[in-house]
């Protein structure tokens, strides 16, 4: 039997290898100095049911026990919009342990019934971040939320073209 000819070398040069390493590191160090918490926050459906993906990457230096999240409904005039069980405010919780410059992803596609398809988006109004330790941070209210967001900071990690 002929043995394959690439069987025990590395098919991805092991200096390229570095180089993403490097890369990766330096993303995640300039996650950590700007506090980028949200990777991603995305729209999950389930039939007649609304919610939302969350991506998330843990910069405090510290394991996150929990996040808790209070989302809120809103119809196309931009007023608060109660779902189809009356409710227009609901609040999810993250389950970690989230160990420090580690990524968790959770998806809440149950927030809200809307069989009449009157919500048009969801607003992150408050983030409580509970630590392994039980100190907490609280981030409240648009700006707040916001300054977490990957999207709003801009790298020049991020930027740096790729090269040989």
């Amino acid at each position: 039997m002929k043995q394959n000819q690439n069987q025990g070398s590395n098919l991805f040069p092991f200096s390229e290898y570095k180089f993403f390493e490097t890369r990766l590191d330096k993303i995640k160090a300039h996650y950590r100095k700007n506090n980028i918490f949200i990777l991603d926050q995305s729209y999950s459906y389930s039939s007649w049911k609304f919610g939302l993906a969350f991506k998330f990457f843990n910069c405090f230096g510290k394991e996150i026990k929990y996040i808790d999240i209070t989302v809120c409904a809103y119809n196309q005039v931009g007023d608060r919009q109660r779902d189809d069980i009356g409710q227009h405010t609901r609040e999810a919780r993250c389950i970690g342990p989230i160990p420090a410059n580690e990524i968790a992803t959770y998806d809440f596609d149950e927030l809200f019934w809307d069989d009449n398809d009157i919500i048009d988006k969801l607003k992150v109004e408050k983030i409580v971040i509970t630590f392994m330790d039980n100190s907490i941070r609280t981030y409240s209210g648009k700006a707040q939320v916001d300054r977490l967001r990957v999207e709003n900071h801009k790298s020049p990690v991020l930027d740096e073209p790729i090269t040989d």
